[in-house]
């Protein structure tokens, strides 16, 4: 199965935050044999065009969201 993962930042903070839990995810995912692709989306970017590009390579079966 090929799975994306999306990482979405609500928060602006001056550090950067690595998204770990969605990270552990992806982990598990791999390490059971799918596919994964993690995205990591950052206040300011426009993600609409980041998120068309990684469905259009990945056409995944899955859609993961984690929102911080």
């Amino acid at each position: 199965m090929k799975v994306l993962l999306l990482s979405v930042r609500t928060e602006r903070m001056a550090v950067p935050v690595l998204p770990v839990g969605l990270g552990m995810v992806a982990a598990a995912a791999r390490r059971a044999g799918h596919t994964v692709e993690l995205l990591d989306l950052v206040p300011g970017t426009p993600p609409a065009a980041q998120v068309g590009a990684a469905v259009a390579r990945l056409r995944p079966d899955a859609i993961g969201v984690s929102v911080r």
